[in-house]
Protein backbone atom coordinates (compact mmCIF):
# COMPACT_ATOMS: atom_id res chain seq x y z
CA UNK A 1 0.00 0.00 0.00
CA UNK A 2 1.32 3.45 -0.83
CA UNK A 3 1.56 6.39 0.78
CA UNK A 4 1.89 10.15 -0.37
CA UNK A 5 1.85 13.20 1.07
CA UNK A 6 3.13 16.63 -0.55
CA UNK A 7 3.11 15.83 -5.04
CA UNK A 8 5.48 18.95 -5.55
CA UNK A 9 8.98 19.20 -7.06
CA UNK A 10 11.71 19.64 -4.25
CA UNK A 11 13.44 23.08 -3.51
CA UNK A 12 16.93 23.62 -2.64
CA UNK A 13 15.80 25.01 0.81
CA UNK A 14 13.80 21.88 1.59
CA UNK A 15 14.56 19.91 5.19
CA UNK A 16 15.08 16.32 4.78
CA UNK A 17 11.86 15.61 5.94
CA UNK A 18 9.95 17.85 3.24
CA UNK A 19 12.54 15.89 0.51
CA UNK A 20 11.54 12.44 1.78
CA UNK A 21 7.35 13.08 1.47
CA UNK A 22 7.92 15.12 -1.24
CA UNK A 23 7.08 13.76 -4.84
CA UNK A 24 7.48 15.39 -8.32
CA UNK A 25 4.39 15.73 -10.36
CA UNK A 26 6.41 13.76 -13.36
CA UNK A 27 7.38 11.03 -10.94
CA UNK A 28 4.09 10.34 -9.89
CA UNK A 29 2.22 10.68 -13.39
CA UNK A 30 4.72 8.01 -14.43
CA UNK A 31 3.90 5.41 -10.99
CA UNK A 32 0.44 5.71 -12.55
CA UNK A 33 1.00 5.23 -15.58
CA UNK A 34 3.03 2.29 -14.59
CA UNK A 35 0.96 0.60 -11.94
CA UNK A 36 -2.14 0.80 -15.00
CA UNK A 37 0.48 -0.63 -17.59
CA UNK A 38 1.18 -3.42 -14.76
CA UNK A 39 -2.34 -4.76 -13.78
CA UNK A 40 -2.72 -3.29 -10.69
CA UNK A 41 -5.71 -2.23 -8.88
CA UNK A 42 -6.78 0.61 -6.71
CA UNK A 43 -8.44 -0.97 -4.01
CA UNK A 44 -10.60 1.05 -1.25
CA UNK A 45 -10.45 0.26 3.13
CA UNK A 46 -14.16 -1.30 2.69
CA UNK A 47 -12.43 -3.71 -0.01
CA UNK A 48 -9.57 -4.76 2.49
CA UNK A 49 -12.25 -5.05 5.21
CA UNK A 50 -14.19 -7.28 3.29
CA UNK A 51 -11.19 -9.32 2.62
CA UNK A 52 -10.08 -9.39 6.15
CA UNK A 53 -13.74 -10.16 7.50
CA UNK A 54 -15.44 -12.11 5.28
CA UNK A 55 -12.49 -13.87 2.70
CA UNK A 56 -13.91 -11.95 -0.23
CA UNK A 57 -11.48 -12.01 -2.65
CA UNK A 58 -9.23 -8.88 -3.60
CA UNK A 59 -8.18 -8.17 -7.05
CA UNK A 60 -4.81 -10.09 -8.57
CA UNK A 61 -2.98 -6.84 -8.20
CA UNK A 62 -4.42 -4.61 -5.10
CA UNK A 63 -3.29 -1.07 -4.07
CA UNK A 64 -3.95 0.91 -2.02
CA UNK A 65 -2.88 4.42 -2.81
CA UNK A 66 -3.46 6.65 -0.23
CA UNK A 67 -2.74 10.37 1.04
CA UNK A 68 -2.01 12.08 4.00
CA UNK A 69 -2.75 15.68 5.67
CA UNK A 70 -4.99 16.76 2.78
CA UNK A 71 -2.51 19.04 0.77
CA UNK A 72 -3.83 20.95 -2.30
CA UNK A 73 -1.85 19.45 -4.58
CA UNK A 74 -3.02 16.20 -4.04
CA UNK A 75 -6.45 17.37 -5.26
CA UNK A 76 -5.17 19.55 -7.95
CA UNK A 77 -2.39 16.88 -9.28
CA UNK A 78 -2.56 13.40 -7.82
CA UNK A 79 -6.59 12.91 -8.20
CA UNK A 80 -6.53 13.93 -12.20
CA UNK A 81 -3.81 11.74 -12.99
CA UNK A 82 -5.27 8.23 -10.68
CA UNK A 83 -8.75 9.50 -12.54
CA UNK A 84 -6.78 9.14 -15.82
CA UNK A 85 -7.01 5.10 -14.89
CA UNK A 86 -9.51 4.82 -13.35
CA UNK A 87 -7.65 4.76 -9.55
CA UNK A 88 -9.79 5.83 -6.87
CA UNK A 89 -7.57 7.27 -4.10
CA UNK A 90 -8.08 7.42 0.01
CA UNK A 91 -7.57 11.03 1.39
CA UNK A 92 -6.73 10.82 4.98
CA UNK A 93 -7.82 14.28 6.00
CA UNK A 94 -5.96 16.28 9.22
CA UNK A 95 -9.08 19.63 9.46
CA UNK A 96 -7.20 22.10 11.32
CA UNK A 97 -5.36 22.69 7.92
CA UNK A 98 -8.55 22.95 5.54
CA UNK A 99 -8.74 26.12 3.49
CA UNK A 100 -5.20 27.36 5.06
CA UNK A 101 -2.53 28.09 2.09
CA UNK A 102 -0.90 24.96 0.22
CA UNK A 103 -3.95 22.85 1.86
CA UNK A 104 -7.65 21.57 0.19
CA UNK A 105 -10.70 23.53 0.87
CA UNK A 106 -14.16 21.84 1.71
CA UNK A 107 -15.07 22.27 -1.63
CA UNK A 108 -12.19 20.42 -2.75
CA UNK A 109 -12.69 17.18 -0.23
CA UNK A 110 -16.38 17.20 -1.14
CA UNK A 111 -15.47 17.36 -4.88
CA UNK A 112 -13.27 14.00 -4.11
CA UNK A 113 -15.77 11.97 -2.10
CA UNK A 114 -18.87 13.18 -4.97
CA UNK A 115 -16.02 11.40 -7.78
CA UNK A 116 -15.97 8.06 -5.66
CA UNK A 117 -12.43 8.82 -4.21
CA UNK A 118 -12.54 7.78 -0.21
CA UNK A 119 -12.52 9.95 2.51
CA UNK A 120 -10.83 9.16 5.70
CA UNK A 121 -9.74 11.19 9.03
CA UNK A 122 -6.19 12.19 9.79
CA UNK A 123 -6.87 13.75 13.32
CA UNK A 124 -7.72 17.33 13.76
CA UNK A 125 -3.87 18.57 14.19
CA UNK A 126 -2.17 15.46 13.84
CA UNK A 127 -1.42 14.78 17.17
CA UNK A 128 -0.18 11.24 17.87
CA UNK A 129 -3.19 8.79 18.97
CA UNK A 130 -0.79 7.22 21.92
CA UNK A 131 -0.42 11.10 23.39
CA UNK A 132 -4.51 11.48 24.06
CA UNK A 133 -5.18 11.31 28.03
CA UNK A 134 -8.66 11.35 28.54
CA UNK A 135 -11.87 11.54 26.60
CA UNK A 136 -11.74 15.02 25.74
CA UNK A 137 -8.81 14.69 23.54
CA UNK A 138 -10.52 12.14 21.37
CA UNK A 139 -13.32 14.10 21.00
CA UNK A 140 -11.52 16.89 19.67
CA UNK A 141 -8.90 15.16 17.78
CA UNK A 142 -10.99 12.26 16.30
CA UNK A 143 -15.06 12.10 17.40
CA UNK A 144 -15.72 16.20 16.12
CA UNK A 145 -13.33 16.21 12.93
CA UNK A 146 -14.89 13.23 11.54
CA UNK A 147 -18.07 14.42 12.28
CA UNK A 148 -17.70 18.03 10.28
CA UNK A 149 -16.00 15.40 7.37
CA UNK A 150 -19.14 13.37 7.55
CA UNK A 151 -21.34 16.09 7.30
CA UNK A 152 -19.55 17.88 4.72
CA UNK A 153 -19.65 14.68 2.23
CA UNK A 154 -22.11 13.15 3.02
CA UNK A 155 -20.94 9.62 3.63
CA UNK A 156 -19.74 7.87 6.44
CA UNK A 157 -16.01 8.60 7.41
CA UNK A 158 -14.47 4.90 8.76
CA UNK A 159 -11.24 4.76 7.72
CA UNK A 160 -8.01 6.41 10.06
CA UNK A 161 -4.40 7.14 9.18
CA UNK A 162 -2.17 6.97 12.20
CA UNK A 163 -0.38 10.62 12.64
CA UNK A 164 3.22 9.87 12.02
CA UNK A 165 2.07 5.83 11.49
CA UNK A 166 2.35 5.96 15.58
CA UNK A 167 -0.33 3.34 17.74
CA UNK A 168 -0.76 1.25 20.29
CA UNK A 169 -3.30 -1.54 20.96
CA UNK A 170 -5.66 0.77 22.98
CA UNK A 171 -6.25 3.11 20.15
CA UNK A 172 -6.88 0.02 18.15
CA UNK A 173 -9.72 -0.57 20.30
CA UNK A 174 -10.81 2.96 20.72
CA UNK A 175 -11.03 3.20 17.10
CA UNK A 176 -12.90 -0.08 16.94
CA UNK A 177 -15.29 0.83 19.70
CA UNK A 178 -15.89 4.54 17.70
CA UNK A 179 -17.07 2.91 14.70
CA UNK A 180 -13.72 2.50 12.42
CA UNK A 181 -13.61 -0.41 10.43
CA UNK A 182 -9.78 0.37 9.18
CA UNK A 183 -6.83 1.45 10.12
CA UNK A 184 -3.29 2.43 8.50
CA UNK A 185 -0.12 2.59 9.64
CA UNK A 186 3.15 3.96 8.70
CA UNK A 187 6.21 1.10 7.90
CA UNK A 188 6.32 -1.26 10.64
CA UNK A 189 4.26 -4.75 10.74
CA UNK A 190 0.79 -5.33 10.86
CA UNK A 191 -0.42 -6.68 14.40
CA UNK A 192 -2.26 -10.21 13.64
CA UNK A 193 -4.30 -9.34 16.45
CA UNK A 194 -5.80 -6.01 14.84
CA UNK A 195 -5.02 -6.70 11.07
CA UNK A 196 -7.79 -4.39 9.78
CA UNK A 197 -6.40 -1.72 12.48
CA UNK A 198 -2.87 -2.07 11.23
CA UNK A 199 -2.78 -2.58 7.67
CA UNK A 200 1.01 -1.85 6.35
CA UNK A 201 1.92 1.46 3.91
CA UNK A 202 5.26 2.15 2.37
CA UNK A 203 6.09 6.04 1.57
CA UNK A 204 5.66 6.78 -1.88
CA UNK A 205 8.44 6.94 -3.50
CA UNK A 206 10.54 9.82 -5.53
CA UNK A 207 12.17 7.85 -8.63
CA UNK A 208 11.79 8.14 -12.20
CA UNK A 209 13.16 4.78 -12.37
CA UNK A 210 9.99 2.08 -12.54
CA UNK A 211 11.39 -0.97 -12.13
CA UNK A 212 12.72 0.34 -9.22
CA UNK A 213 9.67 1.22 -8.27
CA UNK A 214 7.59 -1.74 -9.14
CA UNK A 215 10.14 -3.59 -6.72
CA UNK A 216 9.97 -1.09 -4.18
CA UNK A 217 6.21 -1.87 -3.96
CA UNK A 218 6.84 -5.62 -4.52
CA UNK A 219 5.58 -6.01 -8.48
Amino acid sequence: MLCYHAIRQSLKGDSADQKAYSVSPENFAMQMKTLADNGYTAVTPDQLKDFYLHNKPLPKKPIAITFDDGRKDQYTLAAPEMEKYGFKGVFYIMTVSLGKKNYMSRDDVKALADKGHIIGLHTWDHQMVTKYRDSEDWEKQITKPRKMLEELTQRPVTSFAYPYGVWNLAATDSLKNRGFTTAFIFYGKQDPSRPMFTLERINGPDIKNMEKFLKRIGG
